[in-house]
């Protein structure tokens, strides 16, 4: 369990954009934590994505080094993209909402930036994923190469994880 540490805050990112939306809307959390400055709240997220991408990245490294294994590594992955969903639903509201206005509509743009920043950190778990499983054959070279693209793509990512790790456990099964 304490190999997947460095998990929580790429977990953690899009519930952290999801924090700062309701910073923003509540006024108080804005004023007290942030001192009414949109740029210190910016750099909070910025700041916590670059502590997430090391954690994303040095997961990545040691579970292909390590020889994780794969079936273990893609039920962790389908978890972390299934328990982003709910934040990402909220973002993705407030997100249309903000596009009704011409005032909002670059608040839109922000959020889809920091989405695809987010997907970028649980992308990283999918790619070890999907390696780990192109190593131990489950995945052939063209499916393993199409998951791996599917991993950072908004959506197919889960859809794309819940495959991974149902192949996964049947090669389990029949081994």
């Amino acid at each position: 369990m304490k190999k997947y540490a460095p998990l929580i805050l790429v977990v953690a990112y899009p519930y952290m954009i999801a924090f700062a939306i309701y910073c923003i809307f509540s006024g108080f959390l804005m004023e007290s934590v942030f001192q009414n400055d949109a740029y210190l709240l910016l750099l909070y997220i910025f700041v916590f994505w670059v502590a997430g991408l090391i954690c994303a990245i040095s997961f990545l490294s040691v579970s292909l080094i390590k020889k994780w294994d794969a079936c273990e590594l893609s039920k962790v992955n389908m978890i972390v993209k299934l328990v982003q969903i709910p934040a990402y639903v909220l973002i993705f509201l407030v997100g249309l909402i903000c596009l009704f206005t011409i005032f909002t509509f670059a608040i839109s743009i922000l959020f889809m930036i920091l989405d695809g920043m987010s997907i970028l950190l649980s992308g990283m778990i999918g790619l070890a994923a999907v390696i780990r499983n192109r190593s131990d054959h489950t995945l052939t070279k063209t499916s393993s190469f199409v998951h791996g693209i599917l991993q950072f793509m908004f959506c197919a990512d889960v859809v794309s994880a819940i495959i991974i790790f149902v192949k996964a456990k049947k090669a389990r099964r029949q081994k």
